[in-house]
């Protein structure tokens, strides 16, 4: 892994490389510390937690049955990471310490289809964006549609192969649909949950015929640096 400068004059590249082999990063919020998933130089596969120089490496989680992925923050600092399990159900995992001062990764999303594309709204922790049914690193998935923890989209975006763009707010997620499959231009659609005053729950339509699309919001101030000291074991996710 590279990192750069932290000025447009100070742009030399910087190896924060701490594991032997590395598949995937996510910077922290407040931009310390950044979650990576891979092996470890002495062959421990996980999801571990270091500064964002690579430095003191801690294994946040680990599984021998389960291949990891999407690692990512939420706005409030909790890391949520994705674990296919061997001949089982794909999780969405969140890793958290409990007064004992251990480490868990309580399961907040199980499904029996591939989860990729994890996208927490800023403001609410329980809000939670993904896809499922698609394929990581892949734009657009025939088949594959947006989910959000714990609420039913509306028709039509339900049933159409769809993709998350991004949160405009706590309840607002952007999302493109492609009704004549991936090899179409998409619609831009956004979807409320309604839990604000004021707001509607459903899905509506923005432009027609959009080849791409991005969200654009003002980040709030970042939360605390991660702080996982006392821990007393690790454990498995």
């Amino acid at each position: 892994m590279i990192a750069y400068g932290k000025s447009v004059d100070d742009l030399a590249e910087i190896d924060i490389t701490f594991l032997a082999h590395t598949e995937a990063a996510a910077y922290h919020p407040a931009g310390e510390h950044l979650l990576a998933i891979g092996t470890s130089p002495e062959g421990q596969y996980g999801l571990w937690l270091a500064t964002n120089q690579g430095e003191e490496p801690l294994l946040l989680a680990f599984d021998e049955l389960a291949t990891m992925s999407g690692p990512v923050w939420t706005w409030l600092g909790e890391p949520l990471f994705i674990a296919q399990h061997t001949g089982g159900p794909w999780h969405i995992h969140r890793v958290e310490l409990n007064s004992e001062g251990t480490l868990e990764g309580p399961v907040i999303v199980e499904l029996d289809l591939p989860i990729d594309m994890l996208m927490p709204a800023r403001y609410d922790p329980i809000m939670l964006a993904f896809r499922t049914g698609g394929k990581s690193g892949v734009e657009c998935v025939d088949g594959a549609y947006v989910a959000v923890n714990g609420i039913d989209l509306p028709e039509p975006v339900a049933s159409l192969t769809s993709t998350p763009i991004g949160w405009l707010s706590t309840e607002r997620l952007l999302l493109m649909t492609y009704p004549e499959g991936c090899d179409a231009p998409g619609d831009l659609w956004s979807f409320s949950a309604g839990f604000c005053p004021g707001s509607v729950y459903g899905a509506f339509p923005l432009i027609s015929g959009v080849d791409s699309a991005a969200a654009r919001e003002a980040a709030p101030a970042p939360p605390p640096p991660p702080d996982f000291t006392g821990i007393i074991d690790p454990g498995p996710a």
